[in-house]
């Protein structure tokens, strides 16, 4: 048998959840402008669905600099504007009733891509528009070093709070 094979039969005995590393994420569906694809996340999701596995989405948007395309790093306000956007409306729209969970805008702590560009109300925006689109997919914050010392668990809860303050979902 395949590495594949022996894998995937591990997988669909062990586990009842799984996430996609990279295949949901904007630089891997969009690496050049317009160029928009899902290939990849629909034949995990596929594979996932037929063996009864439930997915979440990881991640619809992330904050830090060196995981924004190069590409929408040159755009000014307006086009960004109109790409974050167009990448909502085009992902959360292509994975409604398959993610049960997004992760909507990775790594705000360390990174602020967008809302450095775009404005605070960005963020706020953006778990707004996920929940009107995909209303039955619970949305997240997604922070790395919470739990494993705590080092950010208080800046994490200031900024869920505010997001929750300002009217996010």
């Amino acid at each position: 048998t395949s590495r594949f094979n022996t894998y995937g039969d591990f997988f669909r005995k062990h586990f009842e959840w799984a996430v996609l590393e990279n295949q949901s994420k904007w630089y891997y569906n969009e690496p050049a402008q317009g160029q928009v694809t899902y290939a990849d996340a629909d034949r995990i999701y596929d594979w996932c669905h037929r063996y009864g596995i439930t997915m979440r989405g990881h991640c619809l948007f992330w904050e830090v600099d060196s995981f924004v395309q190069d590409w929408l790093k040159t755009l000014d306000t307006n086009p960004l504007r109109a790409a974050v956007e167009s990448r909502m409306d085009s992902a959360v729209n292509h994975f409604k009733g398959k993610f049960v969970h997004w992760d909507i805008d990775n790594e705000m702590l360390p990174g602020s891509f967008y809302k450095d560009r775009l404005g605070d109300d960005i963020r706020v925006w953006m778990y707004q528009r996920a929940h009107e689109i995909d209303p039955n997919c619970r949305l997240f914050v997604n922070e790395y070093g919470v739990i494993d010392g705590g080092y950010n668990l208080d800046a994490c809860m200031q900024l869920v709070r505010w997001l929750q303050d300002q009217g996010a979902p």
